[in-house]
């Protein structure tokens, strides 16, 4: 599980409302809740959600943080 969350750093994302898991920019993280900037998703979930989207997650939802060159497909 991740330690430590950082606003502005990308995630790999998973919630229950996602087919495939997503990557994710935090813009708001504090003790009530999460929001992150979709960066990146499958063309499965672009139905419902479009890039640059903000979507609330729950810290569980957060799968792993990605480097600067991560490859998402």
């Amino acid at each position: 599980m991740i330690q430590e969350l950082v606003v502005g750093k990308s995630y790999e994302i998973q919630t229950k409302n996602f087919h495939r898991s997503f990557v994710g920019k935090i813009i708001d993280l504090s003790k009530e809740r999460i929001l992150v900037e979709i960066e990146q998703l499958s063309l499965i979930d672009s139905e419902n959600f479009a890039v640059h989207a903000q979507v609330e997650v729950e810290r569980l939802d957060i799968k792993r943080q990605l480097e600067d060159d991560y490859f998402f497909s």
